[in-house]
This record gives C-alpha cells, structure tokens and sequence, in this order.
C-alpha cells in the first residue's frame, strides 16, 4: 500500500480544500530507468509571437537535468520562424522539425506531431506554455514510472505574458465521465499530460474540448489518471492563447461541440457547465 504524502490546506475564495502531496519516495527513482519522452510542441507563427515563444520553451527544455528526450516541434506556420529558431539549437538540443504540409487546427497539429514522435511515453507542450524549472522533466517522468502510470496530469500554474506575473497554482481534480458532457475540465489543458504513446488521437471537430474529449477516452481505455500534484508547467496567458481564439473561451463554439459529443457518444444533451 502506497504512503500517503503530507497534505496541506488550500484557502481560495469560496472554499477551502485540501491538497496531497506526492509520495516522495518518488524521487528515489533511478534515472537510468526512466524511459525517453517525445516532447511534442504543436507551433505555429501565434501572431508574429510563435517563434519567441518556442525560443523561451527550448530554453528551459535545454536546462533540464533530465535529458533523455526529443523535441518534436510540428510546424503549420505561413512563415519560416519557427523552422529558423529550431535550426538555432542544433546541437544543444535533440529537436525534430516536422512541416506540417496543411493548415489545420490545434487538433491536427498535435495528432501531426503525434504521428511522427520516436518515443512511447508522450509530453505535450503547447506552443505559450513552459517547463517551470531545470528539475521540472526529471520529477515528471520519475513519478510517471514510479506510480505505474499510463496517463497522468500534474498540477501547473500561470504567467501572465504582458507582465511576467506568475499567479495562480491550479491542481487537478478527479475525472468524471460526466465532465465531458458539461464541458467542464478539472485537468487543465494537454501541456499538464503525460501518457504511453497509443493509437488515441484529437477529435478534429473538437478544438474547445479537444482536451476532456481525449481524457474522456484515455479513461475508457486505462481507467482514471494518475494525479500528480507536483507544479511543474507554466501555462502562458494571453489574448492569443488557443482558448481565447475559437478554443474553451468561446461559448458558441463550445455549445457546438457539445452537441457533437453527445451525438458521438449517444447522450442526452446538456447545457454546458464552467470551463476552466
């Protein structure tokens, strides 16, 4: 039986909840038994901020103690920056440039990357978001083998781009079958999952629930995630973040979806719930 981790108390406006550490015996974990990890980056120009973003992300990727990994950066860009700043890390990191030859949505930049990554346990990394720290890949994977996982979400928090404000510690909740259909995410978005590479991809009808729709089926085909309850990425927010461009900001978007997954999985429809 698995020690429990030491707990602490969260007080946010409205509740109070307590939050569980993990089992430090994690740590433990040899590195020589940590499998390689394709880090998947779906890019694209974001605004004329796409390859900044990459060039932050690669930083901390090149800094990590970690270091058995690929980088895969999936490229739909109508320019030729993201490709000239994964060339400038030639030789200090091992990035894959993979072109992807149509524009597509988020759901088709990642499925492109996942098409193409060397390695079975999978990390995505959206474009804006970051590794929090150089220890951040190496606990990650450490807990990923030491609880047996086949998909786990760790916890995160956020930077506001404009002012470099780091805020808001989010960790995640239990997942319910039921989230789904009310469009509610008590995960976060994909940057905070890592799970063994399979045959699962994006639904491409899907860019606002593109994440609880995967969970949803990760869960059919594993069981429940693994909670990691470490802070280990940085989600960047901004107003050309995915979720504010036609992704879970956009309420009509989001109800359209919603009729497409009840339709696909056979529910009666719901009005959509809080998305986060």
């Amino acid at each position: 039986m698995l020690q429990k981790g030491k707990n602490f108390i969260r007080r946010i406006v409205g509740k109070t909840e307590e939050i569980r550490l993990p089992d430090k015996r994690y740590l433990a974990t040899p590195v020589s038994v940590l499998k390689p990890v394709s880090v998947l980056i779906p890019a694209y120009e974001m605004y004329g901020k796409g390859a900044s973003f990459l060039e932050k992300s690669l930083d901390m990727l090149q800094q990590q103690s970690f270091q058995n990994f690929e980088v895969l950066v999936s490229d739909q860009s109508v320019d030729d920056s993201i490709q000239r700043c994964c060339e400038a890390y030639a030789g200090k990191l091992k990035v894959s440039y993979v072109r992807k030859p149509e524009r597509g949505n988020s759901c088709s930049n990642v499925n492109f990357a996942l098409d193409h990554a060397r390695y079975d346990i999978i990390k995505i990394l959206f474009l804006d978001d970051v590794l929090t720290d150089s220890n951040a890949l190496e606990r990650t994977c450490k807990y990923f083998h030491w609880s047996k996982a086949k998909w786990m979400i760790s916890a995160c928090n956020h930077e506001e781009i404009e002012t470099g404000r780091i805020y808001h510690n989010r960790f995640p909740e239990p997942f319910l079958d039921e989230h789904l259909f009310s469009a509610f995410n008590p995960l976060g978005c994909p940057s905070v999952l890592m799970f063994s590479k399979n045959d699962l991809r994006f639904d491409l009808q899907l860019p606002a629930l593109m994440d609880i729709d995967f969970y949803f089926r990760l869960m059919k085909k594993y069981g429940p995630p693994t909670l990691f309850n470490d802070i280990n990425v940085t989600i960047g927010v901004h107003p050309g973040m995915v979720t504010n461009n036609g992704g879970a900001g956009n309420r009509e978007q989001v109800n359209l979806e919603l009729a497409i997954v009840h339709q696909k999985y056979d529910r009666p429809l719901k009005a959509a719930g809080n998305i986060s």
